[in-house]
């Protein structure tokens, strides 16, 4: 039996009981099914902020102070918080534990230029804690403190656009983690940190030692839809909370696909690229879905999808491919590499392809079992869940798995006969000579099933 304890502001400790299987667990306090169960397994409160401070799922409703504003501007629902930068600040009445693993998630939104504007929301106490601070420069930084011992990551970049952001604050207990948006790692750092309970989350404001109620440093943006877990999140689950706003829930499947049935058009996202060199399209022979694909010729010519992918995330690339190609130096049919990281199907020397992702200095590869350079069309599938690639070729004929470690990043644009060089988007090296077809980018994992469909129907379903 597992025990979840929840730590209430003033001390207050309440505890729940989790038995091996859900439908044992005694469902009390106002949780009426399994699936609630599970969602306060998962986290202590989420707080709406639809014109009220009530916590959706915990009736924790917290206390607001100042002039708690409300509006029409949210980011998940209709309504977030304008906090003046005054005095205006939210606390939740929760604690959380520096030696136990949380994770707080929290949109952002703020055009502040104050550099000692202060924290966006603090467990501080004046001896220990975690915030987001904002800094010099409009970065913030992702901090947790043990005195007189501290870590921190700062944005790569400002955040004082005036855009909505899903900060990420992952802690395991040991490794503290900042990411932005899609699960973009802005970096990590490690403390070793003694056990204690610091001050209630609060939002838009710090406590200092001695006074929980007093905040110092108010910052000026609009903030929405927060959320604290009890345990850190993957990757994968902070992706899924940025495209749905549930760790559990994938985000839709279609991201983009090709016809080039004589143009560039996406026709799912609008979204037409950008073609280089001189793009020729082919008749009905030389498609291998529809009447045309493009014929690249192996000088100058590719394709800038305008779409990048996250290491970190899952997605599978398929692509329809037909070369005669014998030069072992060809290139790259696509890529997203950017000279530090990324992913690509490489022509190499016997006819073969490289499947191959990569994180500087590691890569993981998997080699097609047979030349691919006879003239016919095959599709190519390039399926990556976040650890571990696998290589389909036409009816989900599997060459082989690779795992990789790989960091949460986003590199290149999909470029279709071609690679990026790392110092500028449009400048690729390695042309090859092909006939492509029909290339789909899915933000999903695909499964076997899947790529089988998608050979013999021209549909994942």
């Amino acid at each position: 039996m597992k025990r979840r304890t929840f730590i209430l502001g003033g001390g207050a400790l309440a505890t729940l009981s989790l038995a091996a299987t859900a439908t044992n667990a005694s469902l009390s306090n106002g949780v009426e099914s399994v699936a609630d169960f599970r969602v306060l397994v998962d986290f202590s409160f989420r707080y709406k902020w639809e014109q009220n401070l009530e916590d959706a799922w915990n009736a924790n409703d917290g206390t607001g102070y100042g002039n708690i504003k409300y509006q029409n501007d949210g980011k998940l629902g209709t309504y977030a918080i304008d906090f003046d930068g005054n005095d205006d600040y939210v606390d939740s009445g929760v604690k959380t534990e520096l030696a136990e693993p949380f994770t707080v998630t929290y949109w952002i939104k703020t055009s502040e230029n104050n550099p000692s504007a202060g924290h966006f929301w603090s467990t501080y106490d004046g001896s220990g804690g975690a915030y987001i601070q904002f800094i010099n420069g409009g970065s913030a930084n992702f901090t947790l403190r043990d005195d007189p011992d501290s870590i921190r990551v700062t944005t790569n970049d400002p955040i004082n656009d005036g855009t909505y952001r899903l900060f990420t604050f992952v802690w395991d207990g040991s490794t503290l983690k900042g990411d932005l948006n899609d699960a973009m790692s802005q970096g990590s750092d490690t403390l070793n940190v003694s056990s204690q309970v610091n001050e209630t989350l609060k939002f838009a404001g710090w406590g200092t030692s001695g006074k929980p109620t007093s905040v110092d440093g108010h910052p000026d943006y609009t903030g929405d839809a927060p959320r604290l877990y009890f345990k850190p999140l993957t990757p994968i689950e902070i992706h899924n909370l940025y495209h749905t706003g549930d760790i559990n829930s994938e985000p839709p499947v279609k991201l983009l696909r090709y016809n080039w049935e004589r143009s560039l058009e996406d026709t799912w996202n609008d979204n037409d690229g950008t073609g280089y060199g001189g793009i020729s399209y082919t008749n009905k022979k030389d498609a291998a879905v529809g009447k045309n694909a493009i014929n690249f010729d192996g000088t100058d010519d590719y394709v800038d999808s305008e779409v990048k992918v996250n290491l970190g995330t899952p997605f599978s690339i398929a692509y329809w491919i037909k070369t005669s190609d014998n030069n072992p130096s060809a290139g790259h049919f696509w890529s997203t590499y950017d000279g530090s990281g990324g992913a690509y199907l490489q022509f190499r020397s016997g006819g073969e392809i490289n499947f191959i992702i990569r994180d500087d200095p590691d890569f993981a590869r998997v080699t097609t079992n047979n030349a691919i350079n006879d003239g016919t069309y095959r599709l190519f599938t390039f399926v990556w869940d976040g650890s571990t690639m696998e290589a389909y070729v036409n009816d989900a004929n599997s060459q082989g798995t690779a795992t990789l470690d790989a960091s949460p990043q986003l590199n290149e644009t999909v470029t279709f006969a071609g690679w990026g060089d790392g110092s500028d988007p449009a400048t690729v090296d390695g042309h090859t000579d092909h006939f492509g077809d029909d290339p789909r980018l899915y933000n999903k994992a695909l499964t076997a099933t899947e790529v089988s469909n998608l050979y013999n129907t021209g549909s994942i379903n």
